[in-house]
Formats: structure tokens, C-alpha cells, sequence
């Protein structure tokens, strides 16, 4: 396994908000002065869509008028891991009390268990792995 530039805390992250100090509603130049260039040309995620992706290996801001509405990891893909997210091992009972405690909203189907709070969303896999985050 390939190492990542940056480690994160799952909880620092959830509860924060922020990415390296980054989170929803700064500039995206913000993003380039922590990542550096992104991996591939800013790509527009429809033909007459004002939204814009920037993609860092398995980090994506999504950014519209030069400001970030969303920060996605993904941990479950193939692409390099430029952010690392470090957590405490789990069962997925653990993280259903563990959110429900927190009031999170919890939707659970067989191949993904997904937690939501206002502006942050995590994705499980049945097994436990965290395999997505999402901050909004």
C-alpha cells in the first residue's frame, strides 16, 4: 500500500469540519495552496454545469464560482491516496450506536451503511471499512 500525503483524524474531521483547514465555502486557490496542482484539469461535471471538480488522487472538491461546496475522500477506489483517514476499528453495530448517540441520520441497506449530519456524511461498507466521506 502506497502511503498519503496527509493523515486525518475520522473525528477531527467530523467534527471540525475542515480538511487541513479547508472546508466548505473557501476559495478553491485555498485547496491549491495546501495540494498543490491537481492531478488533472478542472473538469466540469455537466455540459451546462457551473459545478467543477478538482481532483487529488482520492480527494475531489467540488467548487462552483471558484468556491468549494463539497470535499469528497474515498477510500474505497484505486486512485492514489492523497488523504488517509485514521479511526478506531469498529464493528458495525459500534458505529450505529456510535452515530445514533450523536442524533446522526443512519440509512442501512445491504452493500452500504451510510451516516449523515449536517454537513457531513460517512459511507461503511457491511463489514465496518469506512469507505467514503463527504463534507458539505
Amino acid at each position: 500500500m502506497e502511503s498519503s500525503k496527509f493523515l486525518v483524524d475520522l473525528m477531527d474531521l467530523i467534527e471540525t469540519k475542515r480538511l487541513h483547514g479547508i472546508s466548505t465555502g473557501d476559495s478553491i486557490a485555498l485547496a491549491r495552496n495546501v495540494f498543490g496542482p491537481e492531478e488533472l484539469p478542472k473538469a466540469r461535471l455537466g455540459r451546462r454545469s457551473k459545478l467543477y471538480s478538482h481532483l487529488y488522487g482520492n480527494l475531489n472538491f467540488i467548487e462552483e464560482n471558484d468556491v468549494i461546496i463539497s470535499i469528497i475522500i474515498d477510500l474505497h477506489g484505486n486512485r492514489q491516496k492523497i488523504v488517509d483517514i485514521s479511526y478506531k476499528k469498529r464493528s458495525v453495530s459500534d458505529w450505529i450506536i456510535l452515530f445514533k448517540n450523536k442524533k446522526w441520520n443512519i440509512r442501512n441497506n445491504d452493500e452500504v451503511i451510510s451516516f449523515g449530519s449536517i454537513g457531513a456524511s460517512l459511507d461503511f461498507s457491511p463489514s465496518g471499512k469506512l469507505e467514503m466521506v463527504s463534507l458539505t
